[in-house]
């Protein structure tokens, strides 16, 4: 089984899942599974469950909904990969959270990705549900692994980013005003 997950049903994220898109997808890897974690508006769930539904993708798509903690890690962790199909970001929490799990991130390559995380995603070129379901596809099929650094993930550590962010507020607190 290939699990991979999606973070949220909004419609900044629904792009990647056009009908046609997914069934590239399993036309080639026939157990591959989707696992979305969280959720959205009401309308929007219904409409993704309908289209699940009328396009027989019930055994291809799991819709979990909100899941937390550890429960929510061995997810992440288990998976193949993280499919963050997001069209803006603000810095990406969920990226860096799958990297810190080990877990290979495929993204657009929009501005705030490729000035944070450099060459350490999988990018797909923005917004091109083609070349997205592609690399995907081609990912499953070569069994490709991507090879996260681990120093640059650390270097999210939430530890250090308080500290550094703490002695900048102590740096202003000394100012003389």
């Amino acid at each position: 089984l290939w699990c991979n997950i999606c973070r949220e049903i909004s419609p900044s994220e629904r792009f990647f899942w056009s009908n046609r898109n997914f069934k590239k997808v399993i036309k080639f890897k026939k157990d591959f599974c989707l696992l979305v974690i969280g959720g959205g508006p009401e309308h929007l769930q219904k409409e993704f469950d309908y289209l699940i539904k009328i396009n027989d993708l019930s055994n291809n798509i799991k819709v979990l909904g909100f899941r937390y903690g550890e429960e929510k890690n061995n997810y992440i962790k288990n998976s193949k990969f993280f499919l963050c199909t997001s069209r803006n970001e603000s810095w990406g929490a969920t990226v860096i959270e799958s990297l810190s799990l080990n877990t290979p991130v495929i993204a657009y390559d929009i501005d705030v990705f490729k000035s944070i995380f450099k060459d350490n995603l999988i990018y797909v070129n923005s917004f091109d549900v083609d070349e997205f379901a592609t690399t995907v596809k081609n990912l499953l099929l070569n069994n490709s692994n991507f090879t996260i650094n681990k120093n640059f993930v650390d270097s999210f550590d939430y530890s250090i980013i308080f500290n550094h962010d703490l002695n900048i507020i102590k740096e202003i607190n000394d100012v003389p005003k």
